[in-house]
């Protein structure tokens, strides 16, 4: 399971670890379908520093 946490290299691209969030229907968009201030509020709890370092 630690590998899940250790960081890989895909080419040039660096991951912080091995974690995927797949898609899914949160209902937080604004009625016309743009991001709503509570869409990124969830998106950055998830994340939590998983993700991609440059």
């Amino acid at each position: 399971m630690a590998k899940l946490f250790e960081e890989m290299k895909i080419k040039n691209i660096r991951l912080a670890n091995r974690f995927v969030r797949f898609a899914t229907r949160e209902g937080l968009a604004e009625k016309d379908g743009s991001v709503a201030p509570a869409l990124i509020d969830r998106m950055v709890a998830h994340a939590g520093g998983c993700g991609v370092r440059f």
